[in-house]
């Protein structure tokens, strides 16, 4: 590990040593200690002390929300509840002088119509008013109350009156009476370091990089991850604490993908990767199996906790992009060679002007027929969101809230007044009473300009719709007993700014199946675009006009760049595609696989100083990046293994035994029958129903073996073995790794005399396995696999020797 990387770690596990219990909803274990540095309040001008909610050093059952500090300035404590008080965060405050102290708080009545969140704040054990119910719109001061004290420590606590959703920015106290804290945002930035004391000026340089991924989405992870193996040095910047994005511990929104759809289809490369490591990881965190792989990569450093709120630009080219701390607001920057959009919002590109796509297009713009008539500035809207164990095992996410049965009597549920109002006639197939993806808000308003509007409009619906199903649904008594305990404040957004590539891909690319000549990996999800109205749709079912299945379709990676800034590429639901396009593109593991590509890509091209239009203008250039994405496992139709320097193309294959017509597990199969040749024709995978692998004869026990030989001896280092991990949908996490998947095996090499053992596993939990070894002089390779994680038949798709 590099010092930079070590200091790195040690400053993270500062600011999490002081853990606290949570009962927040869906909190995997990466998730338990994050809370700011504990922080006393700061007198840096005389007179008065100013205190941050989030430095409080037991945050009670109170939240840490830092998903708006781009606009509002600051993390913030949220009463995240479910309509009863939360347990009070508390903290000590040193008064430096006796008398009379007035205390500010910083606070929203984020529904001035009705004032749902309120608290008070108690200092040594006095309350003092009640707060958020200001009426009016927008962070500002409130008077919390003043204190006759004792020059000394005192108790402080935020008290939650209403488990509402009570929010504290920062707490002012001071002994002049005559001054009021100002309320407008840049005004209040400016207090804020005034009195605390923060240099305005000062920006930490973090060093200056190859590839500058901001964002550690499934896009961001694959572009970082791929570009640090193939040897760039990378920097991922993100504003969150755990890696995953829409997937991590956070919001717990499964890996999913063509699988949905498509037969064999799950996705290859650093996205099976990972999944693979979830089904072991704690909590059958995704989050957790990123973490490792990023820190297994000595050129890839993790920046968590960080904000991009600008770039500095040299010309048209991006030249670092600079970050605030969500934690303590200090500020860092990065200057890198490429840098790589990965917000999901497009919020880079925003900074240095790329063009770029915002809400729907028209019909006749691309010839949509899907679209609308005319063009609007409407997006699809998020969800509340938040992982459990549960989702993780069983693979379906819960949307907003946890219910749980109480016991045997009835729990009545009042909606509250403040909820929002479900349209007359309103009703749904609800298929999990637990939460549903369809619980949106109508995009009436720009939650781009207003994101935290659009999280508390979702808390208001989640409310709404669980009153109606203890009221109104007809399967209400399956839940008479049932009670809210917890929702979540995180919301999962699905759509922001799309950057504009040289290429714009629209629904009839997918709809027709395209393929690119620079394609670099593929869709299958359906055209899911979602209504509009969201929940204001009386008997909507979720969907845009329909949902229409797409075939196999591949992207192309001209989509994956700017059209107009060369230096800056892109990966996730901000590529370059139309409204309705994303509504297959958008989902995760598809996006990895765009992560992927571009990653490689970016440090094939850094190697030779080229930028992205160059590169891709080059047809030589992209057939090498379809091959060492291949090679990586990342699936490509129509692409097969075309490297010349894998010796394993032109070798024998022979095998211990062979799965028989009578014994295949899937006899109808008439295409590329399961052979021992298979795993040298150049496609690492089944196709639909072609077979692509060899599969052993189950009638006859394990071990069995696999023998590559070569017509003459060969020079060889390096033995990469592709298995079975079964590319159909995700096995619950929990259960034992596919069974397919070899457990236990042995690579073995002859040199003319004897084998030797250049590799063995005893608990493999990959589908791609590379070993590399001293290089020698060898005739022959064997893979010997001695145990399975189930199967009878020991399973290989393909073998590489370099």
């Amino acid at each position: 590990m590099t010092k930079e990387k070590t200091l790195k770690s040690a400053a993270i596990a500062a600011a999490c040593a002081a853990l606290v219990s949570s009962s927040a909803f869906g909190i995997m274990k990466e998730l338990q200690g994050f809370r700011a540095p504990h922080g006393g309040a700061k007198e840096a001008v005389k007179g008065f002390l100013w205190l941050e909610a989030e430095n409080f050093s037991d945050y009670g059952e109170w939240r840490l929300d830092t998903q708006f500090t781009h606009k509002m300035g600051s993390a913030y404590l949220v009463a995240a509840g479910v309509l009863k008080p939360l347990k009070p965060a508390t903290t000590r405050v040193d008064f430096p002088k006796s008398g009379v102290w007035r205390a500010w708080a910083r606070t929203k009545d984020w529904l001035p119509e009705y004032h749902p969140g309120k608290f008070k704040v108690s200092v040594a054990g006095k309350p003092g008013r009640e707060l958020g119910a200001s009426g009016k719109d927008g962070w500002r001061w409130e008077f919390a109350g003043e204190w006759e004290l004792p020059a000394g420590e005192a108790d402080v606590a935020l008290v939650d009156l209403t488990g509402a959703f009570a929010r504290c920015d920062a707490l002012l106290f001071t002994q002049d009476a005559a001054y009021v804290p100002p309320d407008g945002a840049a005004e209040c930035a400016a207090a804020r370091l005034r009195f605390t004391g923060a240099d305005a000026e000062r920006v930490a340089d973090s060093g200056e990089y190859d590839l500058v991924v901001v964002g550690a989405g499934p896009g961001g992870l694959g572009a970082a991850i791929a570009a640090a193996r193939h040897g760039a040095r990378v920097a991922l910047v993100h504003d969150r604490p755990v890696l995953g994005g829409n997937a991590s511990s956070e919001i717990g929104v499964p890996t999913d993908g063509a699988a949905v759809s498509h037969r064999n289809a799950r996705e290859g490369g650093i996205c099976e990767e990972a999944n693979l490591m979830s089904m072991v990881a704690p909590d059958f965190s995704i989050s957790h199996a990123f973490r490792e792989i990023a820190d297994s990569l000595p050129n890839l450093t993790v920046w968590d906790n960080q904000r991009v709120f600008a770039v500095g630009m040299d010309g048209e080219r991006i030249a670092s992009v600079e970050a605030r701390s969500t934690l303590d607001g200090s500020r860092r920057r990065w200057r890198g060679r490429i840098f790589v959009d990965c917000t999901g919002d497009g919020w880079v590109g925003v900074f240095a002007g790329a063009r770029r796509m915002y809400g729907r297009e028209a019909a006749n713009e691309y010839h949509e027929k899907q679209a609308p008539q005319k063009r609007d500035d409407l997006t699809m809207s998020g969800c509340l969101a938040s992982a459990t164990a549960e989702v993780y095992r069983y693979g379906h996410m819960y949307i907003g809230y946890k219910q749980r049965r109480m016991g045997d009597e009835p729990v009545p549920y009042e909606t509250p007044e403040w909820a929002r109002i479900l349209p007359k006639g309103f009703t749904r197939n609800v298929k999990h009473p637990e939460g549903e993806w369809w619980l949106e808000h109508g995009g009436r308003f720009d939650d781009l300009e207003d994101p935290e509007r659009a999280r508390d409009e979702l808390v208001r619906i989640v409310f709404a719709y669980w009153g109606w199903l203890k009221n109104n649904w007809p399967k209400k008594d399956t839940i008479r007993n049932n009670a809210l305990v917890e929702i979540s404040h995180m919301n999962g957004r699905r759509e922001g700014y799309r950057l504009v590539g040289d290429y714009i891909m629209t629904a009839n690319d997918c709809l027709s199946g395209r393929i690119f000549e620079d394609r670099i990996s593929y869709g299958g999800w359906p055209l899911d675009t979602h209504d509009p109205l969201g929940i204001d749709n009386p008997k909507g079912n979720g969907y845009w006009k329909h949902h229409p299945k797409v075939p196999i379709y591949t992207i192309p990676f001209r989509s994956l760049y700017s059209v107009n800034v060369p230096n800056l590429m892109m990966a996730g639901r901000n590529i370059s595609v139309t409204h309705i396009a994303l509504g297959s593109t958008r989902v995760e593991s598809t996006i990895l696989t765009l992560g992927q590509a571009v990653g490689t890509a970016a440090a094939e091209m850094l190697k030779d100083g080229l930028m992205p239009r160059e590169y891709a203008a080059d047809p030589k250039r992209i057939r090498r990046l379809q091959q060492l994405l291949l090679k990586d496992d990342q699936y490509i139709p129509k692409v097969v293994n075309e490297d010349p320097e894998d010796l394993a193309r032109t070798a024998k294959v022979s095998a211990t035994s062979t799965v028989s017509k009578k014994n295949s597990p899937n006899p109808k199969d008439k295409v590329h029958p399961p052979a021992p040749e298979r795993v040298i024709d150049g496609i690492s995978r089944d196709v639909g129903i072609e077979r692509h692998c060899w599969v052993s004869d189950p009638a006859k026990p394990l071990p069995q073996a696999l023998t590559l030989e070569f017509a003459k001896p060969v020079t060889a280092q390096e033995v990469r073995i592709t298995f079975d991990s079964d590319l159909n949908p995700l096995h619950p996490r929990g259960n034992p790794l596919p069974p397919t998947l070899a457990k236990a095996y042995a690579v073995e090499v002859f040199d003319g005399r004897e084998w030797t053992t250049v590799a063995a596993e005893k608990r493999n939990k990959l589908r791609l396995m590379v070993h590399k070894f001293s290089a020698r002089k060898i005739e022959a390779v064997r893979i010997r696999i001695d145990e399975t994680w189930g199967n009878p038949a020991a399973r290989i798709f393909e073998v590489r020797v370099y």
